[in-house]
């Protein structure tokens, strides 16, 4: 293992090691990490998924990983992306969404709410701190021991894998009928809902679509200041859009 050992120290650390096994011919500071570097140099450089610099003090090895630009490009233009960039950014948004939609709920929409929310997305979360923590480790008994935490959290994500797939299917299935009810059996395919609605109701469309955006563009003249209300002015948008019998006039 001492091969692995990139700065002549005596000892290697489990992030030298595993960067070693990855690539024996750039291992170590040649490939940009330094555990001892000041984390301060990184500061323009913020991973959206642990919201701190990767590398550094920090020790973090994924750090060409965690500041891949997922947004390809648009965080340009919209910044407010990061947002939703975090493990609970799109389960937010989707619950946004479909309360805005007025959606009637059954019980598997409750359920796939309440795990996404209360149980995935925390044990994802507490799956990466954890894993973080063994880059830099030194002691042979703390990494095994800090394994041990990681695979009793994914033993626990593998539990949740059936009830959380069973439920948000069929919470899927019933936001399908519900627009299928509203756009193919109320409104018949017909465009005048859409029409009376657009007339009528332009003003609550506008202001909702506009909010959404200005969240995204992270514009200070929006309204909306979290993920669940960006995705519950969307919902709300198209409720006011595709709903027969709601327009004003």
């Amino acid at each position: 293992m001492l091969t692995y050992d990139s700065n002549g120290s005596g000892s290697v650390t489990f992030a030298e090691w595993v960067a070693g096994l990855m690539d024996l011919t750039t291992a170590g500071r040649d490939i940009g990490f330094n555990p001892d570097d000041d984390a301060a140099t990184e500061q323009g450089e913020i991973s959206v998924i642990t919201g701190r610099a990767p590398g550094g003090a920090d020790g973090n090895l994924l750090s060409e990983w965690e500041l891949f630009d997922w947004t390809f490009g648009l965080k340009d233009d919209l910044p407010g992306l990061k947002h939703l960039m975090t493990v609970q950014g799109p389960i937010e948004f989707y619950r946004g969404f479909i309360n805005g939609t007025r959606l009637t709920k059954d019980n598997d929409t409750y359920a796939c709410d309440d795990i996404l929310t209360y149980q995935v997305a925390p044990t994802i979360e507490k799956v990466v701190n954890v894993t973080e923590t063994l880059f830099g480790m030194e002691d042979f008994y703390e990494i095994v021991y800090v394994l041990f935490d990681d695979g009793l959290l994914l033993t626990r994500l593998m539990q949740l894998l059936h009830p959380t797939a069973y439920h948000c299917y069929y919470a899927g299935e019933n936001t399908y009928w519900h627009f299928d009810d509203v756009i193919v059996v109320q409104n018949g395919y017909s465009p005048k809902p859409y029409l009376m609605n657009i007339v009528y109701n332009f003003g609550h469309i506008w202001d909702t679509l506009r909010d959404f955006y200005l969240f995204w563009a992270e514009d200070p003249r929006g309204q909306v200041n979290s993920v669940h209300d960006a995705g519950y002015n969307l919902g709300f948008g198209v409720y006011l859009l595709i709903t027969p019998g709601i327009a004003s006039y």
